[in-house]
């Protein structure tokens, strides 16, 4: 790690201003490293083991080592990186996740877990609460979750079947909702997307709401309208399905990569 040390991100309590050149973090040599998630000012280590571990910045229990309480009361920061012993209970993590003041992390099974900020309801637990542990979001529990995204103060999700889910603040459209609402307290599924193409006339374009997927229009002869014998030349809409393959977050807007089926 190197770059700013401030509260400890870096995980080298050796270092108490910036490092400007990479150094080993040498107390993860014999862990197994399988990832890493950097926050606004934590660090996040995931192990083969299945072990979470942090470090940094815990003013709002983003670390997840359920002592909240006495982070934000004296040093405020964390210089190493320590275990996360509470909250994943036997789920064993695969990969962590750091927004600027939240954490989560994605178990083996699909599981999400969220900790850290919830004044906006990013976590998802139909509270605006604080979480200094680790807490499964029982709301996903019913679905196969394969990613997840954290923008300023909101979060997306992603299900194995290409479903995507959006919580937390609202008021820029990042939730996509096609609202701009001030919170959403729990994971809601994200069901229609924007499509445009080019009009008929090569000018004015055509939009469509609708379910993931795309739409286009093919010529093709078709019976007259009259009812009479006879066909005519016309423009048909077609409509294809699609599923979101990839997303991501950041500050107070989301994208997505949607596959055509």
């Amino acid at each position: 790690t190197w770059g700013s040390n401030t509260f400890g991100q870096l995980g080298l309590p050796e270092i108490t201003t910036y490092l400007p050149t990479p150094a080993e973090v040498k107390s993860l040599r014999e862990q197994h490293v399988r990832g890493f998630a950097c926050g606004g000012w934590h660090t996040l280590a995931c192990m083969w083991s299945g072990a979470v571990f942090s470090c940094g910045k815990g003013w709002h229990g983003q670390l997840g080592q359920g002592d909240y309480e006495s982070l934000t009361a004296q040093s405020k920061a964390l210089p190493y990186f320590k275990r996360i012993m509470q909250g994943f209970g036997d789920h064993r993590i695969v990969k962590v996740y750091g927004g600027i003041e939240m954490s989560g992390a994605l178990s083996e099974s699909g599981r999400v877990f969220t900790w850290g900020q919830g004044d906006q309801c990013q976590l998802g637990h139909d509270s605006s609460n604080n979480e200094s542990e680790p807490r499964e979001l029982e709301s996903l529990s019913k679905v196969r979750i394969v990613d997840l995204a954290m923008g300023a103060s909101h979060m997306i999700a992603l299900d194995e079947k290409g479903v995507p889910y959006s919580w937390g603040k609202g008021a820029n459209g990042q939730l996509g909702h096609g609202d701009l609402a001030e919170k959403e307290r729990m994971p809601r599924p994200i069901e229609l997307c924007r499509r445009m193409i080019r009009g008929l006339s090569g000018a004015d374009s055509e939009v469509r709401d609708m379910e993931w997927g795309s739409f286009y229009f093919k010529k093709e002869r078709v019976p007259l309208d009259t009812g009479e014998d006879g066909e005519e030349e016309r423009m048909i809409e077609y409509r294809q399905k699609g599923k979101v393959i990839q997303i991501a977050a950041d500050a107070n807007y989301s994208l997505f990569v949607l596959e055509r089926l």
